[in-house]
C-alpha cells in the first residue's frame, strides 16, 4: 500500500527573497501603489466636473426667473420708407417701356451722438448651496438725430413722417423692471409696441406712431429711462456716429470684452465696485443712410462687461487636485526615505492607506469649500488630513519625532499647494521653483545612502 509523504511548501529561491525585502522592491511597490490610487483620483476630478455642472443648471434656471445677460443697443428712429425704382424695359416694337415701382421698406435711422449711463447693483442669488452674480441696470440713455441729411440724401425714398416711432433695441428675451416714457420734443411718450427688428434676433421697444415735422425739428433730442434685471454681463453695441457710455457698478471683479473697451484713465477698480468710460467715434460711417428691415453696420463696435468670480471654488479644486499625483509621490518619498534613513519596515498596506487618506482630502476639500469656500475648507481638510496622517504614522513607525516629521512635510507641502491654486500669473514659476527646492532636498538625503548593502 503506497502511502503519500508530506511534501514542504516550497520556498522562495534565497536571491528572490533578498531582491523582495530590499529597497528596489519596496520602491517598485509605492510606484505601483500610486498608480493604483490614480483611478480613484480620476473619479474624484469627474466628482468636481459633476458639481460644477449641476451649479451651471441652477445658474441657467436662476436666469430664466431673474433675467439673462443684458444686451442694449440704443436709441433708434423708426419709419416707413416707400422706395421709388424705375427702369426701362424693351416692347414688342422694340421700344422702351418705362417702368416705375414702389416697394415698401420699414426704415431705422441711427442717431448722431448718443449718451448712456449705466447704473447696476449686482447681487447673489443663491438656489440651495449655489449662486450666480444678478443685477439690475438702470440705464438713462440720450440720443441726437440731425435729420437734415436724410432728407437731402434719400431723394427716391418717400418717408411717411406722419407715423414715426422713436424706441430703443434690446434683446427679445430682456426682463424689463420699468420702462418710463420716452421724452421727445418737450412731451412723454409711452413705450407700448415692441416688434422684432427684421429678421435679426433683435427686439425695438416703441412708442405709438405720431405726426413728426422733420422740416421744423431738423435736429432733436430724446431721452429713454430704464431698468433691466439681468444676470452674469452687459452687452452694450452703439449705433450712433459718436457714443459715450458710463457704466458704475458695486461689483469689483468685472471682466471687459469686445472690440470697444474702456478708456484706462477713466477706469476705476477697488473693493467697492468700478465706474468706466467708453467712447467711441465712427468715420465716415454713412450717419445720412436709411437701414432699410433691419440693422446695419452692427458689427462696428460693442462692448461686454462681464461680473464674474476671478476663481470660484470649484475651478480651485480642479487646480488642487491636478496636483494629486505629487502630493502622493512626495508624501511616499518621505516615508521611504524615513523607512531607510531609521531603518524602520513600511508595509506596502500602510503605503496603501495613507495614500487613501491623501484622496480623502479632495473629498472633504470639495465637500466644505461648497458650505464655507474654499479657503476655510482648504484649512479644515489639511488639518484633519496631517492630524489623521501624523497619528497612523505614530503606530507604523514607532518613533513620535518620525511621525512629526511626516506631519511637518505635508503640512508644509498642503502650505505651498494653497500658495499654488491662489496664484494665477505666477503659479507656474512658483511652483517650478519649489518643486527644484523639494527635488534638490530629497537629492541631498539619498546621495549619501548606499542602495547596495540595503
Amino acid at each position: 500500500m503506497e502511502t503519500t509523504q508530506y511534501q514542504p511548501e516550497q520556498q522562495l529561491p534565497n536571491g528572490f527573497s533578498k531582491f523582495m525585502r530590499s529597497h528596489t522592491a519596496r520602491f517598485i511597490i509605492v510606484g505601483i501603489i500610486s498608480l493604483l490610487l490614480l483611478v480613484p483620483l480620476s473619479q474624484l476630478g469627474f466628482l468636481i466636473e459633476e458639481r460644477q455642472e449641476r451649479q451651471n443648471d441652477v445658474v441657467d434656471q436662476l436666469k430664466t426667473e431673474w433675467g439673462g445677460p443684458v444686451a442694449y443697443y440704443g436709441i433708434v428712429m423708426k419709419v416707413p420708407v416707400t422706395e421709388i425704382v424705375h427702369w426701362e424695359e424693351a416692347g414688342k416694337n422694340q421700344m422702351k417701356v418705362p417702368h416705375t415701382e414702389h416697394n415698401q421698406h420699414v426704415a431705422y435711422i441711427y442717431p448722431e451722438w448718443s449718451s448712456e449711463e449705466l447704473n447696476t447693483v449686482v447681487t447673489e442669488k443663491y438656489r440651495g448651496i449655489f449662486s450666480t452674480p444678478t443685477f439690475t441696470a438702470d440705464i438713462k440713455g440720450k440720443a441726437r438725430f440731425n435729420l437734415a441729411d436724410f432728407l437731402k440724401n434719400n431723394p427716391n425714398r418717400m418717408i411717411d413722417w406722419k407715423h414715426t416711432q422713436i424706441g430703443f433695441i434690446t434683446d427679445p428675451e430682456t426682463n424689463f423692471k420699468r420702462i418710463d416714457a420716452i421724452r421727445f420734443l418737450g412731451k412723454s411718450l409711452p413705450v407700448n409696441e415692441q416688434r422684432l427688428v427684421g429678421t435679426d434676433d433683435l427686439t425695438i421697444n416703441t412708442t405709438s406712431s405720431f405726426s413728426f415735422d422733420p422740416i421744423a425739428h431738423t435736429v432733436v433730442e430724446v431721452q429713454v429711462n430704464t431698468a433691466i434685471n439681468g444676470s452674469q454681463s452687459v452687452h452694450y453695441q452703439s449705433l450712433a456716429n459718436e457714443s459715450t457710455m458710463k457704466l458704475a457698478s458695486n461689483w469689483n471683479d468685472p471682466a471687459f470684452e469686445g472690440t470697444w473697451l474702456p478708456q484706462g484713465d477713466a477706469l476705476h477698480i477697488s473693493e467697492k465696485g468700478f465706474t468706466g468710460t467708453w467712447n467711441s467715434m465712427k468715420i465716415g460711417s454713412g450717419k445720412s443712410e436709411l437701414h432699410l428691415d433691419g440693422i446695419t453696420r452692427f458689427a462696428k463696435n460693442y462692448s461686454d462687461i462681464r461680473f464674474i468670480k476671478m476663481v470660484d471654488h470649484y475651478q480651485l479644486n480642479e487646480r488642487t487636485i491636478k496636483y494629486g499625483l505629487l502630493v502622493l509621490v512626495l508624501t511616499f518619498a518621505v516615508f521611504f526615505l524615513i523607512q531607510i534613513v531609521g531603518k524602520v519596515t513600511v508595509h506596502p498596506l500602510h503605503y496603501f492607506m495613507i495614500g487613501l487618506a491623501l484622496l480623502l482630502f479632495y473629498s472633504l476639500l470639495l465637500s466644505f469649500s461648497e458650505q464655507v469656500g474654499f479657503i476655510p475648507a482648504y484649512i479644515i481638510a489639511a488639518t484633519t488630513i496631517v492630524v489623521l496622517i501624523v497619528w497612523y504614522a505614530k503606530s507604523i513607525l514607532k518613533s513620535l519625532k518620525f511621525a512629526f516629521m511626516s506631519g511637518t512635510s505635508l503640512m508644509l507641502l498642503y502650505a505651498f499647494l494653497l500658495v499654488i491654486v491662489n496664484l494665477e500669473i505666477y503659479a507656474l514659476i512658483v511652483g517650478s521653483i519649489g518643486l527644484l527646492f523639494v527635488l534638490a532636498a530629497i537629492m541631498s538625503v539619498t546621495r549619501k545612502i548606499n542602495f547596495e548593502t540595503t
